[in-house]
C-alpha cells in the first residue's frame, strides 16, 4: 500500500482535504479518487478485503459484489439481513467477506453467539494473507449510554493493536460515523441521531489518536451532511464515493 504514515494521519484531520457535493458528486481538490477496476487489478490481485460492521457496512459489502463481479460463496443466513456472508472474484483472486460486529445489535432475530469482538474476528485472519481490514461501529450505540460507545471503540482499538502486532502488513480502515437524520420514521426508536454523529466522532479520533499514523480514517461524515441523507443507510452514490475512497487509499 502506498497510503504511507502521513497520508493515513492526514485522513483523521477533517480539514486537511478540501471537498464539496457537485451534482451528486463528491470533488476532491486533493486527489481524484475514481477507482478503475482494469488499472488497479494488480493492486487487488489475491486480497481479502474483510469488512467488520453493521447494515452499513453490509452496504459496501453490496457494492464490492456488483463492481468486482464478486460471486457470492457462503451465505449464512440466519435473519433476513444481518448475516455473515463471502463472495470471490476467481481472475483475481479477491475474496470480500462481511462479518457482523459485536454487541450491542438492536435487533432480536440475531442469536448472540453470532456476534463476536472486533478481537476474535481478527484474530481469524491468516497473518501471511494479503489483507484490507475495514472497522465500524456506530449506530446501533445511539440506544445507549455513550459509555457503551467508548467501551466498543476501546475494544476495537485493542483488536486492532493485535492484528497489527501479529500482522504488519495489514491495512487496517476505520469507517467513521455518517450523518442521517429519520425526519422521515417517527417510530423509530433513535431520536435525533445527528444530534451524536459529532461528539461521537470526536470520541473515536481521541481514543485511537496514538494510531492515527498506522490506520486510515474513512469520513463518511462530511459527504452525508452536504446530501442530507435522512435514512440510517446512506444513498447508493454515497456508499459509491466511500468505496472509491477506499481504494484510493489502498491503490493509488
Amino acid at each position: 500500500m502506498t497510503c504511507n504514515s502521513s497520508l493515513r494521519r492526514l485522513t483523521w484531520q477533517r480539514n486537511s482535504f478540501k471537498e464539496y457535493m457537485f451534482n451528486k458528486t463528491w470533488r476532491y481538490t486533493y486527489c481524484k479518487p475514481s477507482f478503475s477496476i482494469t488499472g488497479s487489478s494488480e493492486c487487488l490481485r489475491n486480497l481479502h478485503v474483510n469488512l467488520v460492521g453493521d447494515s452499513t457496512v453490509r452496504q459496501l459489502f453490496e457494492a464490492f459484489q456488483s463492481r468486482f463481479k464478486c460471486i457470492t460463496v457462503a451465505n449464512v443466513s440466519f435473519a433476513p439481513k444481518h448475516r455473515s456472508n463471502m463472495c470471490h472474484n476467481s481472475a483475481m483472486n479477491l475474496t470480500v467477506t462481511l462479518d457482523l460486529p459485536p454487541l450491542p445489535f438492536c435487533t432480536t432475530k440475531n442469536p448472540h453467539e453470532k456476534f463476536k469482538s472486533f478481537a476474535e474476528r481478527m484474530r481469524n485472519i491468516d497473518s501471511h494473507e494479503k489483507v484490507l481490514v475495514v472497522l465500524h461501529m456506530f449506530t446501533h450505540t445511539l440506544n445507549y449510554h455513550s459509555h457503551v460507545y467508548l467501551h466498543s471503540i476501546k475494544a476495537m482499538k485493542s483488536g486492532v493493536l493485535e492484528l497489527l502486532k501479529q500482522h504488519p502488513r495489514a491495512v487496517v480502515v476505520i469507517k467513521g460515523p455518517h450523518a442521517f437524520a429519520f425526519s422521515q420514521v417517527s417510530s423509530h426508536v433513535i431520536r435525533q441521531p445527528d444530534a451524536y454523529v459529532e461528539p461521537y466522532t470526536q470520541f473515536l479520533k481521541e481514543e485511537l489518536k496514538d494510531l492515527h499514523e498506522r490506520v486510515v480514517y474513512l469520513n463518511a461524515l462530511d459527504i452525508t451532511i452536504a446530501t442530507e441523507q435522512w435514512d440510517i443507510h446512506p444513498q447508493y452514490f454515497v456508499v459509491h464515493d466511500l468505496v472509491n475512497r477506499l481504494f484510493y487509499f489502498y491503490c493509488s
